[in-house]
């Protein structure tokens, strides 16, 4: 998948193990504003299937993951867009591409905790109960410092 920006073309791909760097300093840089929260690069490794990147001439720019909790329970984690390609609707991009290519998208459910909740609105999430999805809860929440204070929705 490809998109014409101006005279860049952004690309919208897998991750190989090269650009796990790359992947890695994009989601410090959230996680240090309290954005996002603390991913290493070893998690990164074990789960660079379920990642997909934005490229701009082979520079990483742009990055999301899927987790799929089974029972066609899905995560939108780990996005994060370069401060100068914001606005650009790279984000957007990553979260479409991601819910259009489930495994069996009929009659799945995807969700994502977030401080930017209009930027998922805008593309049909609505907000629920985060007990709804108590598979969430119990392998990243119960592990979290925010789990008795949570400010994300969902």
């Amino acid at each position: 998948m490809n998109e014409q920006s101006g005279a860049r073309e952004i690309s919208f791909r897998e991750p190989n193990d090269n650009e796990i760097n790359s992947i890695h300093t994009l989601l410090i840089n959230y996680a240090k504003k309290g954005l996002l929260l603390q991913v290493d690069k070893k998690n990164i490794a074990e789960n660079l299937q379920s990642f997909l990147v934005a490229t701009d001439d082979k520079k990483v720019i742009g990055c999301a993951m899927i987790r799929d909790f089974g029972d066609k329970l899905y995560e939108i984690r780990s996005l994060a867009v370069s401060p100068e390609y914001i606005g650009q609707r790279i984000g957007s991009e990553l979260v479409k591409y991601l819910t259009n290519n489930l495994p069996d998208k009929k009659g799945s459910k995807v969700f994502a905790l977030t401080y930017r909740a209009t930027f998922f609105e805008n593309l049909g999430f609505t907000h629920v109960d985060k007990e709804l999805f108590p598979q969430k809860i119990w392998r990243d929440c119960s592990k979290c410092p925010k789990q008795d204070n949570c400010d994300e929705e969902e």
